[in-house]
């Protein structure tokens, strides 16, 4: 597991809350730092952390989306993590990056995030770690 440290100190923490908890109960957390766990997807006009991803589409047009719960990650990979994520190239999205990551943040809920306003929620990152993960086929 490689771990960058993008705020604070100190070695891995356990997640503290899981997506689908930020999102039925966003009160309880909005406006703290929290520690979760996704599936991170980069493409051409969105960064979001996700519960799960699926490739949909058919032949060789296929685009990697997220899948159940996803909230909009403020902030950027640092290269040495970004250089290990997973990448897919969609002829609809263009290039996509992947990975599972534990997140730590501020988590925000309520307000119009990422491109077009369309998330309800945004986690701005202080500490990344990329995590041993399989995607699915």
């Amino acid at each position: 597991m490689l771990s960058l440290f993008l705020g604070g100190c100190g070695g891995g923490s356990q997640p503290t809350t899981t997506l689908d908890e930020l999102v039925t109960k966003p009160e309880q957390f909005d406006g703290k730092t929290v520690t979760v766990d996704g599936i991170y997807i980069n493409s051409w006009e969105s960064t979001e952390l996700a519960g799960n991803i699926a490739l949909t589409g058919s032949g060789d047009i296929k685009e990697l989306k997220a899948a159940g719960t996803s909230i909009w990650f403020a902030g950027f990979i640092p290269l040495d993590i970004s250089d290990k994520l997973y990448k897919h190239t969609s002829p609809l999205a263009g290039p996509q990056h992947y990975g599972k990551l534990r997140v730590t943040g501020l988590f925000e809920a309520g307000g119009k995030y990422g491109n077009n306003y369309l998330f309800k929620y945004r986690i701005t990152v202080e500490k990344v770690e990329l995590l041993d993960w399989t995607p699915p086929e």
